[in-house]
């Protein structure tokens, strides 16, 4: 009887801990959708595995521009927002970006540094919302 009970603690302890490990890890997917903003330029940006689409109007279909994307890394920050740095390449030019989609995954920040070279040295540190590459959106309704 007692080897049982210890197994069950010990089984009960062990799902605990997956759980809590699972539940820790940021979500990658809160970076995928649509976002939009009517007072920036692109007012509407759309991020799918591999592929970034902007475009000139919300309600535009086909993008003005879009290009490759990819992760670099992603973490999740003491407030729960998730945190990516992002390269692309936007009408020929490299951009790496740092971008966090805050904790409800209703808004992204992306500050971007262009014309770099692809390098772990090059992403921005900050979001900045004074330099002229920073953007923020809400993220579009389904």
């Amino acid at each position: 009887m007692k080897t049982r009970i210890t197994a069950l603690v010990a089984i009960v302890v062990l799902l605990s801990l997956v759980l809590l490990v699972g539940c820790a890890k940021p979500n990658k997917e809160l970076f995928y959708g649509t976002f939009t903003n009517e007072s920036i330029s692109p007012p509407k940006t759309v991020h799918a595995p591999g592929v970034f689409k902007d475009y000139a109007k919300i309600s535009d279909t086909t993008p003005t521009v879009q290009g490759p994307e990819q992760i670099i890394d992603f973490w999740k920050d003491s407030d729960g927002n998730v945190w990516f740095k992002t390269k692309a390449i936007w009408n020929g030019e490299k951009f790496q970006m740092l971008e966090k989609i805050s904790k409800s995954g209703a808004v992204l920040e992306v500050v971007a540094n262009p014309g770099t070279e692809f390098d772990s040295k090059s992403f921005p540190t900050k979001l900045d919302p004074t330099v002229s590459f920073y953007r923020i959106y809400n993220r579009a309704e389904k």
